[in-house]
């Protein structure tokens, strides 16, 4: 059998070759540093330093409150190591989704460099459409004093609200976990869908003011709406009972048809009105 040749190189080779291995290293090591440090002093220098911050579309939000706030998050390094004031290290994106986080009124943030030594930020604020007054449904003068929160179109509470009485705003009550600013009454598909069937609901010529999902914690929730109509000696208006797996246009026709009968009609406005109409049974409508 023939012998395998050993490659085994004297030992005064082997030592400088790991020598001139790690002098390479070291020097590569060096190279690498000197760059950070460059890197760094250029970073922080007064070249292409910016200077001025710009905001535009703010009309509730005070511009200054975000500038102050880009400040701060410019105060800070990129890579502990690189000024996030010089624009080439401005970290554009994060500051753009800081100010949304900070600033939940804000629906939108474009971010652009105007040139080497201003930023600016265009922003949109999100229309008060409707209010999310907490867990539990309140009417009346109790309504004064709870505290309600102004919610957008997609149902995303951003800010605390005055002190309402009345149906400026239409209202909506649910469980929220976490803080309210910042979180959604409902996600947001499920929001749209109950957003439609109160237009449907109006579309027909009731007044709507209150949404709520109700019932006990180990029974089947329900969706129920109340309409602005007052009955004496009654604390609670009429109220439209149906499914959380509701069909927006099969229920509204269903309100609709009841509605054009001259019986109800007779019922809902005399004095002891409705207590409420149960739309939950497939081709079915109670009402008491």
């Amino acid at each position: 059998m023939a012998r395998r040749k050993l490659n085994i190189l004297p030992k005064e080779i082997r030592q400088a070759r790991r020598k001139k291995f790690r002098r390479k290293m070291f020097f590569f090591f060096l190279f690498f540093v000197l760059i950070i440090v460059g890197f760094s002093v250029l970073s922080n220098s007064k070249i292409m330093r910016i200077e001025n911050i710009e905001v535009s579309g703010a009309e509730v939000l005070n511009s200054e409150d975000i500038k102050n706030f880009v400040k701060e998050e410019m105060n800070s390094k990129f890579l502990y190591v690189f000024s996030k004031q010089n624009y080439i290290f401005f970290p554009m994106n994060k500051v753009e989704s800081e100010i949304m986080k900070e600033f939940p009124r804000i629906g939108e943030v474009r971010g652009g460099k105007t040139n080497s030594s201003t930023v600016s930020f265009s922003v949109v604020e999100r229309e008060e459409e409707y209010l999310w007054c907490g867990s539990s449904a309140v009417f009346g003068a109790d309504l004064a004093n709870v505290e309600c929160y102004f919610v957008d179109s997609t149902g995303f509470i951003f800010a605390k609200a005055p002190l309402f009485s009345g149906s400026i705003y239409f209202r909506f009550f649910s469980s929220i976990e976490n803080e309210p600013l910042g979180s959604y009454v409902f996600n947001i598909e499920e929001f749209k869908k109950l957003v439609y069937f109160i237009d449907l609901v109006d579309g027909i010529g009731l007044d709507s003011t209150t949404l709520t999902l109700e019932g006990a914690p180990d029974v089947e929730k329900n969706y129920v709406i109340y309409f602005k109509k007052e009955y004496e000696g009654r604390s609670l208006p009429p109220k439209v009972i149906f499914k959380t797996d509701f069909d927006p246009e099969k229920i509204a026709n269903n309100l609709e048809a009841l509605f054009s009968l001259q019986e109800f009609l007779t019922k809902f406005e005399s004095e002891s009105g409705i207590e409420y109409i149960d739309l939950r049974f497939d081709g079915k409508v109670y009402y008491k």
